[in-house]
């Protein structure tokens, strides 16, 4: 995939592989390469096989690439039977199963440029997991008002609530084009939504009837019939229900902080240069790391002619950019050895002292390095002695 080692792609040239697992821009690569060509594609002659996982992202112009590359492959490798396998969880959603399986058998031949019948088109099979048979409305009212599921495997199975369930999430019925009937995957809804139906099935209460006790049973009784349904285990340590939830969360807007401790800073999400009645405290926008959400203050650093360091809101145009971290529970470090001996840098950064044999950073990195700094609410840096909030200057 072009991370190996080079001694790793020569023991693979040495001894070319039964299964070769690639991309598809190695693969290309591999065809203008001499040298691979030669030893890899060379005694590729009569491929049996080229899967292509994830189907439904080969379109557009990268999908023509890709079809021109199977038929390359297929050039090369001197296989005009060639068996082409796509692979993909989401190709088609409209129409019957039948009318997909046309539409993925239609792609399928485009892109890999030979003819594929619809039923070679194979999709999935779905069973119920608790049975078929229909819980009554005494059965399901019964169940709500109690809210008490089995914690046994067979007996959530045959619950009458457990099999509403299912049906309500996972599964629902369609027919096919010829009259077959077959069990396919329920569109996702909330729990609010099917305890609506819920209640008109256990209670006989509209649909669109306000909110009241019984929907809110209902809500109670789906969610801890769930919950049993990924709890309890069978032989082969699965569970009865596997489903998934999903939360959507739109993106934010910036928060702005006074530069004070955390414990006692004034907090906004309306934007502001300085705290409402006290001009002297700077506002900041706060930054959270992609990878832990650790938060940092956006700055920007000016020194002024007579020396005087402070820092303020960033601009794009501002030359020096960069982050304050403030945190007193876990304050950088003042010296560099101490944040090294703590592993606060990472890895890659450091590299050993010639003479001591000790780890340093690298002369690249140094400029990078946080730099400890005292700062008061207005943003101007002061010496240690001076009364400031401790922090460190992250350079952008």
């Amino acid at each position: 995939t072009g991370q190996e080692k080079q001694s790793e792609k020569d023991a693979v040239l040495d001894t070319p592989p039964d299964i070769l697992l690639t991309n598809y821009v190695m693969l290309e690569l591999m065809l203008t390469r001499p040298e691979e060509r030669k030893q890899l594609i060379g005694r590729a002659k009569g491929l049996r096989f080229l899967v292509l996982d994830e189907l439904h992202t080969y379109r557009g112009r990268q999908g023509a690439d890709v079809a021109l590359l199977v038929r390359r492959v297929r050039e090369a490798c001197e296989s005009p039977g060639l068996q082409c396998v796509g692979t993909s969880a989401t190709m088609s959603t409209k129409g019957t199963p039948a009318a997909r399986r046309r539409e993925v058998a239609d792609v399928a031949s485009t892109l890999f440029d030979t003819e594929i019948s619809p039923d070679r088109v194979v999709g999935e099979t779905l069973v119920r997991a608790t049975g078929d048979a229909t819980p009554t409305r005494a059965e399901l009212a019964a169940r709500v008002q109690e809210n008490n599921p089995p914690l046994e495997y067979d007996a959530l199975k045959a619950d009458p609530l457990a099999r509403w369930v299912e049906t309500a999430f996972g599964l629902t019925e369609t027919t096919d084009e010829d009259g077959t009937r077959l069990l396919v995957r329920a569109k996702p809804t909330t729990v609010e939504l099917a305890a609506r139906d819920l209640r008109k099935d256990a209670f006989d209460i509209p649909r669109d009837a306000p909110e009241d006790e019984q929907h809110s049973a209902c809500v109670k009784a789906i969610r801890s019939t769930l919950r049993a349904g990924t709890q309890v285990r069978d032989a082969d340590d699965r569970a009865l229900f596997a489903f998934r939830l999903h939360q959507f969360l739109s993106k934010g807007g910036s928060a702005y902080v006074s530069l004070e401790p955390a414990d006692s800073r004034h907090i906004t999400r309306t934007y502001q240069q300085r705290v409402p009645g006290e001009p002297e405290k700077l506002l900041l926008p706060l930054s959270f790391c992609r990878e832990c959400g650790q938060e940092y203050l956006t700055v920007a650093r000016e020194q002024s002619d007579d020396g005087t360091v402070a820092f303020r809101t960033r601009e794009d145009a501002d030359d020096e950019q960069g982050y304050l971290y403030l945190s007193a529970t876990n304050p950088w470090p003042e010296r560099v050895t101490d944040a090294i001996d703590q592993r606060r840098f990472p890895d890659s950064w450091l590299t050993l002292d010639p003479k001591k044999g000790t780890p340093v950073l690298t002369a690249s990195r140094k400029k990078r390095a946080p730099q400890p700094v005292w700062v008061r609410p207005d943003g101007t840096a002061v010496n240690k002695d001076g009364g400031g909030l401790y922090a460190a200057y992250v350079p952008a």
